[in-house]
């Protein structure tokens, strides 16, 4: 069996210019979803896509550890653990 850490899952508000990403945080309204899991690393990264996928609206999606004290997976610090998904790029494909 794997080991379980908890994890924390947020899709908030992201704008998107010049190649760079902004992600908005104050607001609630820009929070699109956010949740806490116990699952293993790679249950979480499966996650973690799926929490992105389902949203339309540009955003950004980030796993990190529900507490900043609980000890991490192997590779987690690492790895990159956010997706960007803009919106109009995508429509435009």
């Amino acid at each position: 069996m794997a080991a379980l850490y908890d994890f924390r899952f947020s899709v908030r508000r992201a704008e998107f210019n010049g190649g760079m990403v902004t992600t908005m945080y104050g607001k609630t309204s820009d929070v699109y979803r956010e949740e806490c899991a116990r699952l293993s690393y790679a249950d979480a990264k499966v996650r973690l896509a799926a929490l992105s996928a389902a949203e339309p609206r540009s955003h950004q999606a980030a796993l990190a550890m529900k507490y900043r004290e609980d000890r991490c997976p192997p590779g987690f610090k690492k790895a990159t653990n956010r997706i960007n998904f803009n919106a109009e790029q995508a429509a435009a494909a």
